[in-house]
């Protein structure tokens, strides 16, 4: 196929794409009836899931395409959603899953993702999530992302997002936060964000402890907002840093939070 540029048609490229695929292997996993979806792989490493309705959730570890016969042959590559299914809960579906590339749009029913994709360390773009109005929890979710360049902007449902992206080395940049108004626990969230050069804090954080601890590139404190309370180690050992921004009076616990930023400078 060829694809072009949608502002620049004349830039362009030929790709192969695999278009012919068989079933490999399929694990039913619908909610309440098993049968209403299946987790089809096919021979291209898609895990596709069809049907309509809810997913059954399963324990940390244990959802049925983590295991299967010819995995070293078959492995998965990408995922995506046929309409109609309808999850709710995508805590740990993919967790640990390292050949893992490419990810669909995210079904517009979740309303968690806590380490759904942690430990995925050769997805270098996040996956849409855009149409989740009620996703809350989001803790963990692309934690040690190592190759991960990109992020969707936070939801204004999310609440939670404890080290969302703790540890995604190739993270230039945070997703944007403007639009979090329900985000409180953001502790962690961008830490050993090494190579992070850009930071936002979401408009009602509360909790910010360690929030970009280790981000050892950041050279410019970004805006507080006055919801802070918890401050604690939030620029800790963050070398680069040296412009900063007022700490709000709200802010009651600052433990550390500037610990080992050797060339902060001014009040």
């Amino acid at each position: 196929v060829e694809i072009s540029l949608a502002d620049d048609p004349t830039i362009k490229c030929e790709a192969e794409v695999k278009v012919n695929r068989e079933k490999v292997v399929g694990f039913q996993c619908g909610y309440p009836e098993v049968t209403n979806v299946t987790a089809v792989l096919y021979s291209n490493g898609e895990l596709c899931f069809e049907g309509t309705g809810d997913v059954l959730v399963c324990n940390e570890g244990e959802y049925p395409w983590f295991n299967y016969e010819g995995m070293e042959d078959n492995p998965i590559n990408a995922v995506s959603f046929e309409e109609g299914v309808t999850p709710t809960n995508m805590n740990y579906w993919f967790e640990n899953l390292e050949t893992l590339t490419y990810v669909d749009k995210i079904p517009a029913s979740v309303k968690t993702m806590v380490r759904t994709f942690a430990n995925c360390i050769n997805l270098k773009q996040a996956a849409d999530w855009s149409d989740c109005t009620n996703l809350l929890n989001i803790n963990e979710v692309y934690s040690e992302c190592t190759a991960l360049e990109s992020a969707c902007d936070l939801l204004p449902s999310t609440r939670t997002a404890y080290r969302a992206y703790a540890g995604c080395i190739n993270l230039l940049t945070v997703p944007g936060s403007s639009a979090a108004e329900e985000l409180t626990n953001a502790s962690q969230m961008y830490a050993q964000c090494t190579n992070l050069v850009e930071a936002e804090v979401g408009p009602s954080v509360q909790n910010m402890s360690g929030m970009f601890m280790d981000c050892i590139n950041l050279k410019s404190m970004p805006e507080l907002p006055v919801t802070v309370q918890d401050a604690s180690e939030a620029f800790a050992n963050d070398v680069s840093l040296q412009d900063l921004t007022a700490i709000p009076v709200s802010v009651n616990k600052l433990t550390n939070m500037f610990y080992n930023c050797q060339l902060i400078h001014g009040e």
